[in-house]
């Protein structure tokens, strides 16, 4: 409600007449019908159904969560030893990608050309070696086999990070079970990853979303003249549902569900009406919207729903700056 009350103040002394213009931009009648409800929670998703609000706000919203969320990423890998099957470069590649669960709030951003510490570097390092005497015996090497590195580097001049203090570990890998390659016998491999916080404008792998979407508020309709279809197909449909969700008027000329979520949810409860029903029609509530944030394990959803209203907060203060 902040945000809307100080783009109300930017416009409000603006010589326009347009009745939509006021019944748009109104702060009284935004806090009156604006409402946020939790439908859906888990630890990496969270669905939302927002009302009174414009989609254009809540495109925002996910824009800025998509590309501006920060999270912390592998940057740099120090590979000492590598007999495997992969690449030096694939390797590293695979080791830039895999999540990090941590709470961004607690580092700070690396500037360019400066040194790290204990503030703005995560490390990581792995060592290890195929000793089967079997020589058809591959190794599997997975993510839980990462081995964070409280107390700095081991080539601090090489990579310009060096610790003051050993440091706090508030970081853990989000998936454990990520194959990262296979050695055979004999095999060995030896690296250093180093993990700053990033945008996710930057690269791909500092978002911590897999994906952000909306949609509208919808409630599906389907018209049949009921009449001329045989009572025991009727009964055998109806069956499927719940008694509370489905209602037939004494007229039956149509039938609708009075549960409604979104579009596509509607659509898995009554793909068996589809085969009996001629037409149907969909209607979309405007300023009704179901939202769904889907995260990669690194961040709680909840979290940056609020960070992303909050980054809309600044962007907006700036622009009241500049007026």
């Amino acid at each position: 409600m902040i945000i809307f009350s100080m783009i109300h103040k930017i416009y409000k002394n603006e010589n326009i007449q347009s009745e939509i213009f006021y019944k748009t931009w109104d702060i009284n009648h935004f806090i009156e019908g604006f409402q946020i409800k939790i439908i859906n929670k888990t630890k990496i998703c969270i669905q939302l159904e927002i009302i009174g609000i414009d989609a254009s706000i809540v495109n925002s919203l996910r824009r800025i969560i998509i590309s501006e969320s920060s999270s912390l990423a592998f940057e740099n890998v120090y590979i000492f030893n590598n007999s495997s099957i992969l690449n030096d470069n694939i390797l590293a590649q695979r080791l830039g990608l895999i999540p990090i669960k941590s709470d961004p709030r607690n580092m700070k951003f690396k500037k360019a050309n400066s040194l790290g510490n204990q503030h703005n570097t995560v490390i990581y390092n792995l060592k290890t070696t195929n000793l089967s005497p079997d020589n058809y015996f591959c190794k599997r090497i997975y993510s839980h086999k990462l081995n964070i590195c409280k107390s700095g580097s081991l080539i601090p001049f090489q990579s310009k990070t060096y610790y003051t203090n050993i440091q706090r570990n508030f970081t853990k890998i989000a998936h454990l079970d990520i194959l990262i390659t296979k050695l055979k016998p004999k095999q060995k491999i030896f690296f250093e990853l180093h993990a700053i916080k990033g945008y996710g404008y930057t690269h791909n792998k500092f978002s911590p979303i897999i994906a952000s979407w909306f949609s509208y508020y919808s409630s599906i309709f389907f018209i049949k003249n009921l009449n001329y279809l045989k009572k025991e197909v009727f009964i055998f449909k109806k069956k499927l549902f719940l008694k509370k969700n489905f209602n037939i008027p004494k007229i039956q000329k149509f039938f609708s569900l009075s549960f409604h979520n979104n579009y596509f949810i509607n659509l898995m409860k009554i793909s068996n009406i589809f085969k009996i029903s001629q037409k149907n029609s969909n209607i979309k509530r405007k300023h009704h919207f179901i939202y769904n944030i889907e995260t990669v394990g690194t961040t709680r959803p909840g979290y940056l729903f609020l960070e992303s209203v909050f980054i809309l907060y600044k962007k907006v203060h700036r622009l009241l700056l500049h007026v």
